[in-house]
């Protein structure tokens, strides 16, 4: 089957260049094709789905987001969509959420009377939705829209159009487009199962951030009390379920997570809850190089506005190099705690007004390599911070000493007798062996190279843009074409320096594929 444009990836990337490019006008009958291994995905990927972004919230405040989505939140009917989505759930964190910020929130009528709050993800999938629901009407004959339920094992380059897959069975589906189109309640028609030539003249690739690093034997990744991909799995819900098996059967539960960050946080909130509902015996260890999480995103509270000392106008003239942006940070930072403000005051402050943009539209070729391929990964380091409400249960967890933070290294994982046993090297050279119940693998997303080993997509991407791949990324041009193959584009995670401005990748990434999606229509029309 041949296609003008194919979407790798259902996530917020693919469907926000779709809803883009459906938008616009067009001279001609195009054939749009979106491919992921579950169509339920769509819109907004595993992160923003209906089903698997439950109890998940932005890790920034709305005045970081997509100012269209900010202005379609704060409108009656989405409002009270929203609460009433919420109040449905069997879920304490959202319950949370609607006693902190109902009020504020079914009051607000400007985009700043909501800039503080950090919204569910779920809402970002009922604004795609919406706008889905709102560009479909627009598709008449001259385009067709596909989904294609199907992992993607092989791209390759054939005179003037891309294979996906060669022969391979595939479920493909369309719309059932009716007059008063609603994106939920339309159902997919299912047209048959495929065997045959998925081709295409442009690829657009929006798959996500990647899995965990593969660190078991195939035996224990298949294991029902092993999460390899926290997210993918059915996130916290999927967990609360295992750990309620083992207490039904063992009258305990040992958790262990391998990592510290994201992943771990996000689990907490509900796992406070069940320890406070249940008297159960109920132990989570944390494993990970430092033992440290991010930061919660919480001003100080003597309520004055942060003034910026070191990234004011006299001294950003001196900022001309990465190590210097590096240092400027620190010092501002060191500036707020000393003020008796916190670092999050500065860094709001400093994302507000853009600097970062600012400074780095002024380095040269050679500072921005640097930059992008050593300095962003030690910035982004000292900068993330996160929904407080995550790290406040950690730290309630950690006072009940119900979880334990461990610094170590993981040197073997093994099962023995329904236990995980993971071997850990600590900071005193000591070899410890940890048995838990449950084991849950929250390590950061594999990198480029790593990819390229693990997955045939990956392969096939590095042989068509070759010479042009480094650690961080493969390398696009301005409009996140490949630089060998300019008909595959990369708006996201795999593209190098995809977001050297620190947005939120939210952000970011919708950015991107406007510009991307825009250069598209232009080369499809």
């Amino acid at each position: 089957m041949k296609f003008d444009l194919i979407f790798i990836g259902a996530g917020i990337g693919s469907s926000t260049a779709l809803i883009n490019i459906l938008n616009k006008k067009r001279k001609k009958k195009i054939t749009i094709g979106v491919i992921d291994k579950n169509i339920e995905n769509f819109p907004g990927g595993v992160g923003y789905s209906r089903i698997l972004s439950k109890n998940g919230f932005f890790n920034n405040p709305c005045r970081l987001s997509p100012n269209k989505f900010v202005s379609w939140t704060i409108k009656k009917k989405n409002k009270i969509n929203l609460i009433n989505h919420l109040n449905e759930q069997k879920s304490y964190s959202y319950l949370r959420w609607l006693k902190e910020n109902t009020k504020l929130f079914l009051k607000a009528r400007k985009k700043d009377d909501v800039k503080e709050i950090y919204y569910p993800r779920v809402f970002y999938n009922f604004w795609l939705e919406s706008e889905i629901n709102r560009v479909i009407k627009k598709v008449n004959k001259s385009t067709e829209v596909f989904f294609i339920k199907s992992n993607v094992k092989i791209l390759k380059k054939k005179k003037n159009y891309f294979l996906i897959n060669k022969k391979n069975n595939v479920d493909l589906y369309k719309y059932k487009i009716k007059k008063k189109y609603d994106f939920r309640k339309s159902e997919f028609i299912k047209k048959l199962k495929i065997q045959t030539q998925i081709r295409s003249k442009y690829i657009f690739i929006s798959v996500g951030l990647p899995a965990p690093k593969k660190i078991v034997n195939n035996l224990l990744f298949n294991n029902k009390f092993y999460i390899h991909d926290l997210y993918e799995s059915g996130g916290v819900n999927n967990l609360l379920q295992l750990i309620h098996e083992k207490i039904k059967s063992n009258n305990n539960c040992v958790v262990h997570f391998l990592g510290s960050k994201a992943g771990l946080l996000e689990c907490l909130p509900e796992i406070l809850n069940l320890t406070k509902v249940n008297k159960i015996n109920l132990k989570l260890i944390s494993t990970s190089n430092n033992a440290k999480t991010l930061n919660p995103a919480v001003f100080a509270k003597n309520r004055k506005k942060y003034r910026l000392k070191y990234f004011t106008k006299n001294y950003l003239a001196e900022i001309n190099s990465p190590d210097l942006l590096l240092n400027f940070l620190k010092m501002e930072f060191e500036h707020a705690v000393l003020k008796g403000f916190t670092k999050y005051n500065a860094w709001s402050e400093i994302m507000t007004k853009s600097i970062l943009k600012k400074v780095i539209n002024k380095f040269n070729s050679k500072n921005l390599f640097a930059y992008n391929n050593i300095f962003f990964q030690k910035i982004r380091g000292i900068t993330r911070f996160t929904y407080p409400e995550t790290v406040r249960a950690k730290e309630l967890l950690e006072k009940k000493g119900i979880i334990v933070m461990n610094q170590a290294v993981i040197k073997n994982i093994k099962h023995k007798r329904k236990k995980f046993i993971v071997e850990t090297l600590n900071v005193k050279k000591n070899i410890k062996q940890t048995k838990s119940d449950i084991l849950v693998c929250v390590l950061g997303p594999q990198k480029i190279n790593q990819l390229k080993k693990n997955y045939n997509l990956f392969k096939n991407l590095q042989e068509l843009n070759k010479g042009n791949v480094n650690e961080i990324g493969f390398s696009v041009d301005q409009y996140f074409r490949l630089k060998k193959n300019k008909n595959i584009i990369l708006p996201g995670f795999h593209a190098s320096g995809y977001n050297p401005n620190r947005q939120t990748i939210i952000k970011a990434i919708t950015d991107n594929s406007i510009k991307a999606s825009d250069y598209l229509i232009k080369k499809i029309n």
